[in-house]
């Protein structure tokens, strides 16, 4: 049974992946422009977007009805608890929009920011809860040397993977990268590739992590979800 608010939904009666968008006037859950938290580039109507349409669409799966998200009870849900997002900038805005929703419930002094290299973390201290977002468009490693040179290593995500393991909730991404030859060399193993197709890239690299999520994740434990490739969010 997956329990959300006080519904429970039987998984096999209700696949909550299936459905479509639909409009809602309710929306938006948060206000760009009142978020403290959220990245200049992301905001559209400061950005000279003049309509606001866009922002009034929820997901409605197709055999059941969801509860609308309400800050509060996930902050209860999260009480204890480190929630992380992983990928490229898609998982940035996804991080972005789920602490604008929360921190308004926060009060200014009970909630902080902490930034170290590749990885951001908000924090509700009263809760003594997280969510993160770590940078790890390829997930598996990339390097880059004195020269610039960048080199993705398929078969090695260990540097990354320390930061993932005791983490309550992962959703993990990633795809466009993979679509945009944003190296110079690929590992794989110990044979160095030039020309290597970049979706047989990305197969193995996915290997690479399903592997690592199966020796290192508990999932007694730890939640973890995957999503592919998503719609391009800049024009």
């Amino acid at each position: 049974m997956l329990s959300i608010g006080e519904n429970k939904i039987d998984r096999m009666e209700c696949d909550l992946f299936s459905g479509t968008w639909v409009q809602d006037v309710s929306y938006p859950l948060f206000l760009a422009a009142q978020c403290p938290y959220i990245d200049g580039k992301s905001t559209c109507r400061q950005n000279g977007r003049p309509d606001s349409d866009y922002e009034k669409w929820r997901w409605k799966p197709s055999g059941c009805s969801i509860p609308s998200f309400n800050a509060r009870d996930m902050l209860e849900r999260l009480r204890g608890k480190r929630l992380m997002f992983v990928g490229d900038s898609i998982s940035e805005d996804q991080w972005e929009s789920m602490v604008c929703m929360l921190q308004a419930n926060i009060p200014t002094n009970r909630k902080t920011v902490i930034h170290q290299s590749s990885l951001t973390i908000f924090k509700a201290l009263d809760y003594n809860a997280s969510v993160e977002f770590f940078w790890a468009p390829f997930l598996v490693q990339m390097r880059t040397d004195g020269q610039k040179k960048r080199t993705l290593y398929l078969d090695f995500m260990e540097e990354n993977g320390i930061y993932w393991q005791g983490i309550d909730v992962l959703v993990f991404e990633s795809s466009h990268w993979w679509q945009h030859r944003r190296w110079d060399l690929i590992m794989d193993g110990d044979k160095p590739s030039t020309d290597m197709d970049p979706m047989v890239a990305y197969r193995k690299a996915l290997m690479t992590w399903s592997n690592w999520i199966s020796a290192n994740i508990d999932p007694k434990r730890s939640l973890v979800f995957f999503s592919t490739t998503s719609p391009k969010h800049y024009k």
